[in-house]
């Protein structure tokens, strides 16, 4: 049509687009390819890119050209023809049209829509593989190389072409497995491998699913190589090149950056303490050292931290706490406990590879020599040589391991892996042709996982090689929580605040009763998840033989009413296992119930009394059990004018004689436990001090008398009068009496009178 019709001069005249003009006989366009964004219509200002491989004249002369709606078709990349874009609207990616096999260089450019477009090679590291004729894609946010030939995979890249993860293999080869290394949980695994052709490539399994996420070709390819993350921080991985310099290392987990920087002297073995952290140790002539590497993005600071007695030329370094244990060329071995490096005895006259439960002093050093055929133990801090133990081969050892008191080695030759638990027999646990650990490449044939419990080794006798597991039934010596669970509330006795007896009960781990007796177990309590927090005084219980404990006997408690406790069981005889319910270390929890005081009865003085004391004593009714109580007294039923305060041990308490109370004043008064529990107030008491009354004054009287006869014509009534005479004042009794007296003479004389009158 005249709209979409790219030849039709009318919409515009610029088509059809001119790339190249071939003149020549034997000029060829090996390759054209199209990319245009999804809405392209051929209008100005819409975008496109034509990718091609053109060979003219002999030379390629192919590129990339920029196809605009309308306009010229420049070319904006010529560096090599292209087999593949991929456009996403901002960035462009470029495969090159690569027929002969190799790696594979991605290129990529942010800026393709400018007048000076600029590209960049992907990381030479990190391609997407070796082979031929590689494809690129955008899809879902993320690029993605597709190659074919040896090595070829689907890679994918998130940082725009970049790095690239091998994620899928169509021909990679995974037969040559020179080193790997696992972390102690077992989640992360990196293998470095040989495809004896043409590249060395490192893999790593995250989340159960391998990768390719580095390849050495050129001068890298074909040597031995180490690998070694940090346990603690798996994403810092390092690699180091056997018998040279070359340190390679990436701190994102070998995702998108490796550096490569030179050590100071031939590396004969590497360990990675941190992502900060690194140790190798030196085969250099005559005069091998240990070296301790300071990490940053861009650099690694060398330190050298000295040598064993002798001078002698190292061969494995293995961590172990906060140190590492060395092992020497002709039979020397050492440790390093963070300050001193050590020489602790020679053994044999070849290499020698170590492990060790630790490197301060009581740890145990384990040494196996290639060539002597024993396994040797040494006691830092107490042995002055090593001691053989039972595990001895004709042929010598090439891996040994230590993991809670139990010492392992590997016999290459017989592909036997031997078991000893010290005061014990050795055992074989892999008997010949079972497992095939052929160690020609790495220093240490055996790793052991903790948190997986299980050793590993390379298996070469599968094609491709394998990661070969030994699941340790003793390092799954590990108990079951069954009493008390989650939420469970521990009863207290309600008088003494004791809580009562109970049992801590547990699964005992599998294979206790074969082929070992005597097992110990040692129950632990903090107040925190962590186990960082322990009871004070520490509550530990060792037992032997027997899934329980009984705690709380005769009366003694460890535990406060109200309080939530952690515990955990491990196995600590005849070897020492992970805390119970390992590797999530699942902790026990119980709570004992919060004690409930009884509430104190008021007795003296009683409720609503009058008291005579400015002092008085109080008393309540005892609680059996409560070993102290709180004493209030206020001026009203709120307490907020508190007039004393006290604590008491006994079931009384008077106030002292600084304290005294106010007369017709009224008070009120409390009483509560509070050991060994807080509980609830008493009963509000309440009495008013009484007004003391002033005693009366007490008076005497004095009388004298005065009788007068008068005769009279009528009859008349003679009262006595009386002259009192001053006196003292005499008391209210006394007068009453006069009084009294005084009326009953009266009233005889009246009487008297009347009968004896008579008329005149």
């Amino acid at each position: 049509s005249a709209y979409n019709g790219w030849n039709n001069t009318a919409v515009d005249p610029s088509y059809p687009k001119l790339v190249e003009t071939l003149t020549a006989a034997g000029d060829v366009v090996n390759r054209a390819t199209l990319e245009l964004d999804d809405t392209y219509m051929a209008l100005v200002n819409e975008v496109g890119f034509i990718g091609a491989s053109i060979v003219a004249g002999g030379l390629e002369t192919g590129g990339i050209y920029s196809v605009a709606g309308t306009g010229a078709t420049p070319q904006i990349f010529t560096t090599t023809g292209v087999n593949s874009l991929a456009w996403d609207g901002i960035n462009l990616m470029a495969a090159p049209y690569q027929v002969a096999p190799g790696p594979i260089t991605i290129y990529r450019s942010s800026t393709a829509l400018s007048a000076t477009p600029i590209f960049s090679l992907s990381t030479a590291v990190k391609t997407p593989g070796t082979g031929t004729l590689p494809l690129v894609i955008f899809s879902g946010g993320d690029g993605y190389a597709f190659s074919r030939g040896a090595n070829s995979a689907i890679a994918r890249t998130t940082d725009l072409g970049r790095s690239f993860n091998g994620i899928k293999y169509v021909n990679s080869d995974f037969s040559n497995m020179i080193d790997f290394w696992i972390s102690s949980d077992a989640s992360v695994m990196y293998a470095i491998t040989d495809d004896g052709v043409s590249t060395n490539a490192l893999w790593r399994k995250n989340a159960g699913v391998w990768e390719r996420v580095l390849i050495f070709t050129g001068a890298s390819y074909g040597v031995n190589w180490l690998v070694r993350a940090a346990d603690s921080d798996p994403t810092a991985v390092f690699l180091a090149r056997k018998g040279a310099r070359n340190v390679v290392y990436s701190l994102d987990n070998g995702d998108f950056t490796w550096t490569t920087r030179f050590s100071q002297q031939n590396i004969a073995d590497l360990a990675a303490m941190s992502a900060g952290t690194i140790y190798y140790v030196s085969d250099t002539g005559a005069t091998g050292a240990v070296f301790k590497g300071t990490v940053s993005v861009s650099a690694i600071a060398w330190t050298n931290l000295g040598a064993l007695t002798g001078a002698v030329r190292l061969y494995n370094i293995t961590l172990a706490g906060d140190g590492f244990v060395v092992g020497g060329l002709t039979g020397a071995v050492g440790y390093y406990n963070g300050t001193v490096l050590a020489t602790a005895g020679t053994l044999g006259t070849g290499p020698v590879v170590v492990a060790a439960s630790g490197t301060a002093d009581g740890d145990v050093i384990w040494a196996a020599s290639a060539t002597t055929g024993g396994v040797n133990n040494y006691t830092i801090g107490t042995s002055t040589a090593f001691s053989v133990t039972p595990i001895t081969a004709a042929s010598g050892f090439t891996g040994v391991a230590y993991a809670n008191g139990v010492a392992y080695a590997y016999d290459d030759t017989l592909d036997r892996l031997y078991r000893y638990i010290p005061g014990a027999a050795a055992d074989i646990i892999a008997g010949v042709g079972t497992e095939v650990f052929d160690q020609t490449n790495m220093v240490n044939a055996l790793q052991v996982s903790m948190g997986s419990n299980t050793l590993w080794a390379r298996n070469s006798a599968t094609a491709p090689d394998t990661i070969q597991s030994y699941t340790e039934f003793l390092l799954l010596a590990i108990p079951s929580l069954t009493y008390p669970v989650a939420g469970e509330i521990i009863p207290v006795n309600s008088i003494n605040g004791v809580t009562n007896p109970f049992i801590f009960q547990w699964a005992a781990p599998a294979g206790v009763t074969a082929p070992l007796a005597g097992w110990t177990y040692t129950v632990s309590v903090f107040f925190d998840q962590a186990g960082t927090i322990a009871v004070a005084p520490a509550v530990v219980r060792t037992v032997t033989n027997a899934p329980s404990t009984l705690f709380n006997v005769g009366g003694v408690s460890p535990f406060t009413a109200g309080e939530t406790y952690y515990w955990r069981v491990q196995v600590t005889g005849p070897i020492t296992s992970l805390p119970s319910e390992s590797p999530t270390i699942v902790t026990g929890t119980f709570t004992v119930q919060q004690l409930e005081a009884v509430v104190p009865v008021i007795d003296s003085p009683p409720n609503g009394s009058n008291v005579e004391s400015l002092t008085p004593a109080f008393s309540w009714g005892p609680i059996s059990g409560v070993t102290k109580y709180e004493f209030q007294i206020a001026k009203e039923p709120e307490f907020a004018l508190m007039v004393y305060t006290a604590n008491s041990s006994t079931s009384s308490a008077a106030l002292p004689v600084a304290t005294q109370l106010e007369d017709g004043e009224t008070y009120f008064w409390r009483v509560r436990a509070i050991e060994p529990a807080v509980g609830e107030w008493s009963q509000v008491g309440i009495f008013t001090v009484a007004v003391p009354v002033t005693p009366p004054v007490t008076v005497t009287p004095t009388v004298t008398a005065t009788t007068t006869t008068t005769v009279i014509t009528t009859p008349t009534i003679i009262i006595p009068t009386t002259t009192q005479a001053p006196v003292e004042k005499i008391s209210p009794a006394y007068i009453w009496a006069i009084i009294i007296i005084g009326a009953v003479l009266v009233i005889a004389v009246i009487v008297l009178i009347v009968r004896t009158r008579r008329t005149v």
